[in-house]
């Protein structure tokens, strides 16, 4: 029913490792399947502990750091279930009853028009317009189908998520945020930090690109791509 996209570049004992475990423990095992990109991971023992989980925990591996964006696109491509949920290595599910996490999630797609599921929906100074944040999002197969997936122009990361959801709306689809007394708490970026509220998760936040090279200047060139595919000014 569930596929589980989720890149890694490194972090084994500090993001992959708390993740993957907190899946296998909190989650219906028999509806999911997990996805794992591994990039630029074969010294770090991830491959072998992949492998120690068995069933239903696959990864892909490639020996380059492919970006989040592009290890993203893998992972979808692989995915066979109904619905696609996207995660962050940086996100460890909290106690709680097996698959509560995923039901909240899937509860919104009892109404068809809804496309997106995710616990934090914040607006894009770039677009005017709201969008559920990728760190964990939910999103049903035939959006993919019909919109494609996340844009590589965003390459390696920042504003897909932002791009996606606003494709999903223009196509006729919602975007849901579930447990609406969520909130967050941005850094000087505007990218999320700590989600505080009451869906079962805990995002360390951004950790996987915290120190990625030209930083300011990546989230620059992709708020100007937005703010030109969808009509608003850019202010540097």
């Amino acid at each position: 029913k569930f596929s589980i996209v989720i890149p890694s570049h490194k972090h084994l004992p500090d993001l992959l490792k708390p993740c993957l475990e907190s899946i296998k423990k909190f989650s219906d095992l028999s509806q999911i399947e997990v996805i794992v990109i591994l990039n630029g991971c074969e010294k770090d023992g991830s491959r072998e502990y992949i492998l120690s989980l068995g069933q239903p925990f696959k990864f892909w591996e490639y020996s380059e750091a492919l970006g989040y964006l592009k290890a993203t696109n893998i992972g979808i491509t692989h995915a066979t279930g109904n619905y696609i949920v996207l995660l962050n290595n940086d996100v460890e599910l909290l106690d709680q009853p097996k698959n509560q996490w995923l039901d909240i999630l899937s509860e919104p797609f009892k109404d068809p028009k809804v496309g997106i599921t995710g616990p934090m929906k914040i607006p894009s100074q770039a677009t005017g317009r709201d969008f559920l944040i990728f760190f964990c999002t939910c999103i049903k197969r035939e959006i993919i189908d019909k919109i494609g997936m996340l844009d590589e122009v965003f390459a390696p990361a920042f504003c897909e998520d932002i791009d996606f959801c606003h494709r999903a709306e223009d196509a006729g689809y919602q975007i849901v945020q579930v447990c609406p007394t969520n909130e967050f708490h941005p850094d000087r970026h505007g990218t999320h930090k700590e989600m505080v509220g009451i869906f079962p998760i805990y995002h360390k936040g951004n950790e996987s690109y915290r120190h990625v090279k030209e930083f300011e200047e990546l989230v620059s060139r992709n708020t100007k791509i937005l703010a030109e595919r969808y009509g608003k000014p850019h202010k540097p």
